[in-house]
């Protein structure tokens, strides 16, 4: 393991419920986000990601757990992630008609 200094210092920031462009460092002049601005200009910025999933709590739980929400199972806000259970485990209950859609995946 290496030590502490050696390793990058990693912040993850997901923002969402806003669009791709509604930002300053985007070149929206309309709005002020000072503080993502600054962010963004002494970190990296992804400005051509997509998600495979358009509703958030699924996108950030595949995110989370680097698989499609689709295979895992939340595809609505109700949705959460099991402490207890894998990520690859999270569905706990059997849907003839979800495993169906996967399987034609």
């Amino acid at each position: 393991m290496q030590p502490t200094a050696q390793r990058p210092n990693v912040l993850f920031l997901m923002a969402d419920q806003y669009r791709h462009d509604y930002l300053g460092c985007a070149g929206a002049g309309f709005v002020r986000t000072s503080n993502l601005d600054r962010l963004a200009g002494r970190g990296v910025r992804f400005a051509q990601c997509v998600t495979d999933c358009p509703v958030c709590t699924p996108a950030c739980i595949g995110l989370a757990t680097g698989l499609r929400p689709s295979r895992l199972g939340p595809l609505d806000n109700a949705s959460y992630l099991p402490q207890l259970a894998p990520p690859a485990h999270t569905r706990q209950q059997a849907d003839p008609e979800r495993e169906r859609r996967d399987r034609a995946l």
